[in-house]
C-alpha cells in the first residue's frame, strides 16, 4: 500500500539529516575532544519538527521556572548531601538508572522498564539511581536506592559563566552546518550556542559519572533512554563497564535516537540493547553487532495481559491514543468522529506527558468532553490495558501503545499525521488500516474488515 505523507514529515527529515551526516562525516568530527554531533542530533531534529509545526510538545516541560528552582534548592541540597549516589562508598555489581516517570502498580510506583530486571538481581548486588521527575522522587532512599541529584554551584557557574571556548576553525565548521540546515529546512538555527552548552554539560557530567563508577566498580550499568545519557555511556567506556539500554518505546529507521544507517561506529552509544522482540531489530538500523542486540521481551506487558485476557469487548467502544507531538491534530479528528457517530463511545487516552496540561493546551478537547459519548482519561482513571481489553477499536498514529493494543486484539486504525511513517510495516502487511482523514475513518469502521491474524511475539517476545 502506498502511504501518502505530508509535505515535511519525519521520514523526509531523516533522509535530509542522513545526507548531511554523510557529507560532513559528522560522527567522526570532534570539537574540544568531544563528538558533538551525537549530543545534539536527536534534540536538534525534534526542534526542527516543532519549528516547522510538524510536532507539538511531546511531554510536560520539566525545566522549572526561576522561582521553582529557588524553592527547590533546599531540597536539592539535602538530597545531594544526604542521599546522593556519590555519598556512598559501597561497591555494587549493577547500577540501574531508572526512568524518572513512574506508574502505579498494586499501590506501588515502579519504572515499568527496569522493575523486572531488578527483580532478577540479588539485593546486595545492585543499586537503583533514582532521578526526580518534575522535582519529585516517588520512593524514599534506602540501601538499594540513592538519588541522582548532584547539585553543584561550581558546575552551574562553569556552565553559565565560563562556557567552553571554541576555536575559529570549529566555529567555521559549525557555520557550514548551520547554512546547510537553513538550505534544507528554511530555518535559522544557532548551532554554536547549542554545541557550547552540550559540550560543557557533557564534560561536567562525565566527571560525575566517572567518580561514581570508580566508587561502585559495577560490572554492568542499566539505563532506559540512551539519547541524553551520553555522559554516563562515555564514563562506562572509560571504566570498562558494560552499558545496557532497556527499550522503552517505539524505535525504527526514522527515530534519530537509534537509527544510524550503514554506520556501526557511533560514539556514546550503549554496548547492548535489551529489546521487546525481533520486530524492532528488523525495523531499525541499530549501530550494534547482532550479538549485542538481546531480545528480552516486555515483562510488564506480559503480566498485564494475563490480568485482562478474559475481558469482553464493548461493542462500538473506540479508543484514541494521544501523543503530545500530534495531539492537537488528532483531537480534531476524534472530536469530529464523536459528533458524527453518536452510537459510538469515544475514549481519548492522554499520554502521561499530557496529564497536567491538557485543559490549558487543548481547547477543542475541553469542548469534546461536553459530548455525551466522549470521555478523556489518564492512568488515574483506568488502566491502559483494561482500556485495550475492553475497546473494540483503537486509533492512533505511532505510539508504542498501538502495538500493545494489537496484543489485546484491538481493531486498529492509524491516522495520516506526522510520525505515521514509523508504522510502515504494520500498514504494508495489512495488520492495521490507514485513514487519511475523519471521513475515511468512518468508512473503515463501518466496513469493519480488519486483519487480526498476526504474530504478537514478533513485537513482544513472550506474550
Amino acid at each position: 500500500m502506498c502511504i501518502k505523507l505530508s509535505k515535511l514529515n519525519e521520514k523526509k527529515l531523516c533522509e535530509k539529516i542522513f545526507s548531511l551526516e554523510k557529507k560532513f562525516s559528522l560522527f567522526k568530527k570532534k570539537i574540544n575532544e568531544v563528538y558533538f554531533w551525537k549530543l545534539i542530533r536527536f534534540s536538534l531534529t525534534q526542534e526542527i519538527l516543532r519549528k516547522k509545526n510538524i510536532y507539538g510538545q511531546a511531554h510536560t516541560n520539566p525545566i522549572p521556572k526561576l522561582i521553582d528552582k529557588i524553592l527547590y534548592l533546599p531540597k536539592a541540597l539535602i538530597n545531594t548531601h544526604l542521599y546522593g549516589a556519590l555519598k556512598r562508598n559501597s561497591q555494587k555489581d549493577y547500577l540501574v538508572f531508572e526512568h524518572p516517570r513512574k506508574i502505579k502498580v498494586n499501590g506501588e510506583y515502579i519504572d515499568k522498564y527496569t522493575h523486572y530486571i531488578i527483580a532478577d538481581l540479588q539485593k546486595d548486588n545492585y543499586e537503583i539511581i533514582d532521578k526526580p521527575y518534575l522535582r519529585k522522587h516517588y520512593d524514599k532512599p534506602s540501601s538499594n536506592r540513592s538519588y541522582f541529584e548532584h547539585f553543584s554551584v561550581i558546575n552551574y557557574l562553569k556552565r553559565e559563566i565560563l562556557p567552553i571556548k571554541i576555536n575559529n576553525d570549529d566555529k567555521k565548521f559549525i557555520k557550514k552546518i548551520e547554512k546547510e540546515l537553513e538550505k534544507k529546512f528554511d530555518l535559522k538555527i544557532d548551532l554554536l550556542e547549542k554545541v557550547k552548552f552540550r559540550i560543557t554539560n557533557f564534560k561536567n557530567e562525565v566527571k560525575y559519572f566517572n567518580k561514581l563508577l570508580k566508587k561502585r566498580k559495577p560490572k554492568k550499568v542499566f539505563l532506559v533512554v540512551s539519547y541524553g545519557s551520553e555522559p554516563l555511556i562515555e564514563a562506562c567506556r572509560i571504566n570498562d563497564v558494560t552499558s545496557i539500554e532497556i527499550q522503552h518505546g517505539t524505535i525504527n529507521k526514522y527515530h534519530l535516537g537509534y537509527s544510524f544507517p550503514k554506520d556501526n561506529d557511533i560514539p556514546y552509544f550503549p554496548d547492548q540493547i535489551y529489546l521487546f522482540g525481533q520486530y524492532w531489530i528488523d525495523s531499525t538500523p541499530l549501530p550494534l553487532e547482532e550479538d549485542e542486540l538481546k531480545i528480552y521481551g516486555f515483562p510488564y506487558l506480559e503480566k498485564r495481559l494475563v490480568e485482562y485476557k478474559d475481558y469482553s469487548k464493548i461493542n462500538n467502544q473506540v479508543l484514541f491514543i494521544s501523543q503530545g507531538t500530534i495531539a492537537n491534530k488528532l483531537i480534531k479528528i476524534a472530536y469530529k468522529f464523536a459528533k458524527d457517530n453518536k452510537n459510538h463511545k469515544i475514549i481519548y487516552k492522554l499520554h502521561p506527558g499530557e496529564y497536567d496540561r491538557w485543559k490549558q493546551d487543548y481547547k477543542i478537547l475541553n469542548k469534546a468532553v461536553e459530548l455525551d459519548n466522549f470521555k478523556v482519561v489518564d492512568n488515574n482513571d483506568i488502566n491502559l490495558y483494561q482500556l485495550f481489553a475492553e475497546s473494540e477499536y483503537q486509533i492512533g498514529v505511532y505510539s508504542t501503545s498501538i502495538y500493545e493494543g494489537l496484543t489485546l486484539n484491538c481493531k486498529t486504525l492509524l491516522i495520516n499525521l506526522p510520525g505515521v511513517e514509523y508504522m510502515e510495516y504494520l500498514i504494508e502487511e495489512g495488520i492495521v488500516k490507514f485513514a487519511e482523514n475523519a471521513e475515511q475513518l468512518n468508512y473503515f469502521i463501518k466496513e469493519d474488515n480488519f486483519e487480526q491474524n498476526y504474530d504478537k511475539n514478533y513485537f513482544f517476545s513472550g506474550v
